[in-house]
């Protein structure tokens, strides 16, 4: 048995007061979405506990089975494990997102937590300034996805909770910003970006092209890093893959020793690649074997199986390949055991993609 999960996160929206306060999704035709409803069963589950505070880093937890009570760990580390950042002793970890902030007559008001969807290449230009001109402070700026970045920095734990840009829309900033001694150096670290942004050529450019200003930096996500993750296939006996633009979940399947499947021009925006998160399910090829073995194999990954003592074995293209079409390329490497270990245990193991390296010669 598979299972595919769909995860709309935010489809509904916020009313709309001039549309009779209705949502975007009310006032949308939804003819797929009426027929899985009146062909499924529907109902509602619970993914955020009461004595949790209500964000993407509680709900994902509980949607890949984990009890986020039992297994929290700050958004910020589980970005680090996203990006390939290992981070070292007495370091931590926070997310750095651009942001744009709205004067108005006493305060700054978030206005895009988004950045305007800014893009990867621009998103660039700026941590390199960052990196370049964040003066006095022991940091490194680590690029991620669009406006949502990682700053790693030395020190200890912070004692509150640093509240997500997303929340904040609308809002003026200055009872959000961290007053306390021990988040001075990041008070000190923004007021810095916001110098070096208002100087940057990008924004410069932003300006003549009469574009919104990406004027400051935000940061959140800190946090305990939590217990680790028991893998997925230890807790319910199956492999499981994802397809997102959110590093926060790509992180926590990592942690999961889920395989996190990449896809170009995946944003989480309307404009996302939906074509090509489609082609990455469409990609996969599925081993099953009659010791039990089994996983997806995904573009760049590789399957290691010992036949030896004797197994039966498939590497068949996924059912959804079979039925929408489609291309994938494998090679197969047959070596012959030496005699005295014919009879060795058939085993099988999963090579992803970045736990291995291409080696080539002319």
């Amino acid at each position: 048995m598979k299972y595919l999960v769909v995860v709309a996160d935010g489809l509904t929206d916020r009313p709309i007061a001039e549309k009779d306060n209705k949502t975007p999704l009310q006032l949308a035709d939804t003819p797929n979405l009426d027929r899985m409803v009146r062909q499924g069963r529907s109902g509602s589950v619970r993914t955020i506990p009461e004595n949790l505070h209500v964000g993407d880093d509680v709900s994902y937890l509980s949607l890949l089975g984990y009890d986020p009570e039992q297994n929290y760990g700050a958004p910020a580390y589980f970005l680090a494990q996203a990006v390939g950042v290992n981070l070292g002793k007495d370091e931590i970890p926070l997310c750095c997102d651009f942001v744009i902030l709205q004067p108005s007559h006493s305060d700054m008001v978030m206005k895009d937590f988004t950045a305007d969807h800014l893009s990867c290449e621009e998103s660039r230009e700026y941590l390199q300034a960052l990196q370049d001109q964040v003066a006095d402070c022991a940091v490194t700026f680590h690029p991620g996805q669009g406006c949502h970045n990682l700053m790693v920095m030395k020190g200890g734990s912070f004692s509150e909770r640093l509240t997500p840009p997303n929340e904040l829309i609308g809002e003026g900033i200055r009872k959000f910003m961290p007053s306390d001694d021990q988040f001075k150096d990041l008070a000190y670290i923004m007021n810095q970006a916001q110098i070096i942004l208002h100087n940057h050529r990008g924004n410069q450019r932003r300006k003549r092209e009469n574009r919104d200003l990406v004027n400051s930096v935000w940061l959140w996500g800190n946090g305990e890093p939590g217990k680790p993750l028991p893998s997925f296939e230890s807790k319910f006996g199956k492999t499981g893959s994802v397809v997102t633009a959110s590093l926060l979940l790509k992180g926590m399947a990592l942690a999961a020793g889920m395989n996190a499947v990449s896809v170009e021009g995946a944003t989480g925006f309307p404009e996302t690649n939906y074509q090509g998160k489609v082609q990455a399910a469409l990609g996969e090829l599925e081993h099953r074997d009659s010791n039990g073995g089994g996983g997806l194999i995904t573009d760049g990954a590789t399957q290691w199986m010992t036949a030896g003592a004797g197994i039966v074995h498939s590497e068949m293209p996924t059912e959804l390949l079979l039925k929408k079409g489609g291309l994938f390329h494998g090679v197969q490497l047959w070596v012959n055991l030496p005699s005295k270990q014919k009879w060795t245990p058939p085993q099988y193991q999963d090579l992803e993609a970045d736990s291995s390296i291409l080696l080539a010669s002319d």
